[in-house]
């Protein structure tokens, strides 16, 4: 077994090796010492990669937080603010358009679905009665739309199909309809 006096001569050798401070004479025996037994390099190996782990933790440690931001302030005041301005102003523009179509798709979605009721048939026949008192009989594979305000100022069915119609006279609005099922 080493003496404590034997292993801190190891060490100092180790350390000095390791931060470039050792001569020609230190850094052979410390190669004599490393390669003369196994768990010597493998302590070794260890020690450096702890040393290189602190070497990495020093430089982090040695950063100039407040420098490095003026570095970057000044960076972004000296870059082309016009640039950026565009960049983003297309980037806004592209965005505007996409809301416009985006809410026009939703307001004709809610006019032509969410304004109307539709009754189908499928293997069986239907009546349905209108709001205005107007009998319909669909048959099978049909369909019928309307509006949910119809009789007032509009009465328009669309329908896609086969149906008879009992049609309630009301001379101040016309009663219309459309066949195919087409969308206003």
């Amino acid at each position: 077994m080493k003496s404590n006096k034997e292993n801190i001569e190891i060490i100092d050798l180790i350390t000095s090796y390791l931060a470039g401070e050792a001569d020609e004479e230190q850094a052979h025996r410390l190669e004599e010492w490393i390669y003369g037994k196994k768990e010597n390099k493998i302590l070794f190996e260890n020690l450096k990669s702890t040393w290189t782990n602190l070497e990495h933790h020093k430089k982090v440690q040695d950063i100039d937080v407040d420098a490095e931001w003026l570095k970057i302030k000044s960076r972004l005041q000296n870059s082309s603010r016009s640039a950026l301005a565009e960049k983003f102003s297309s980037v806004f523009r592209v965005a505007a358009v996409a809301i416009i179509i985006i809410a026009l798709s939703m307001g004709g979605l809610y006019i032509t679905k969410w304004n109307y009721l539709s009754y189908s048939t499928a293997d069986a026949s239907k009546e349905v009665w209108l709001p205005d008192s107007t009998h319909v009989f669909l048959n099978v594979h049909s369909k019928i739309r309307y509006p949910k305000k119809f009789g007032r100022n509009n009465r328009l069915v669309r329908f896609d199909g086969e149906a008879f119609f009992e049609v309630t006279p009301d001379k101040e609005v016309v009663w219309k309809y459309s066949q195919p099922f087409a969308i206003p």
